[in-house]
């Protein structure tokens, strides 16, 4: 690809994620990047994402579980998802890897983002130090 036609990319795309968590800095990174803006988002936030000279545009859907109903529109528009915390938080695991939307990143790690216990075996390999973990209330034997 030419430098030219590499600099028009992302005009060709729109980033979309949940209108929640961290999605001002993910569409403020897309915007700044010069790619086009989508928060989804639910009624309640509709004026808050609105607000914002970097959001393009705001999808408002009744519920973020209604969310892959948008999935033939959002391809349309050559929507790139960005996922975060809410995307486990509100979105069935299934329905995230039946979505043929394209995702920044692996679907993959969405599976360890919605396990606590997995979570933990990735940040001990990544060599993070870790709080000892307690299964009962009783166990605890010092300030955690």
């Amino acid at each position: 690809m030419s430098p030219k036609s590499s600099a028009q990319l992302p005009s060709l795309f729109t980033i979309a994620t949940l209108g929640s968590h961290s999605a001002l800095q993910i569409l403020k990174g897309a915007k700044d990047e010069g790619f086009h803006t989508l928060a989804v988002v639910t009624p309640l936030n509709e004026r808050l994402y609105a607000s914002f000279a970097f959001v393009d545009e705001v999808i408002v859907i009744p519920r973020y579980s209604d969310f892959p109903k948008l999935e033939k529109e959002l391809n349309k528009r050559k929507v790139i998802l960005v996922p975060h915390g809410s995307f486990v938080a509100y979105l069935s695991m299934d329905e995230h890897k039946k979505m043929t939307t394209p995702y920044f990143g692996n679907k993959a790690v969405l599976d360890w983002e919605a396990d606590r216990m997995r979570q933990r075996v990735w940040l001990t390999r990544a060599g993070l130090k870790m709080p000892r973990h307690f299964t009962k209330a009783s166990e605890i034997d010092r300030p955690v």
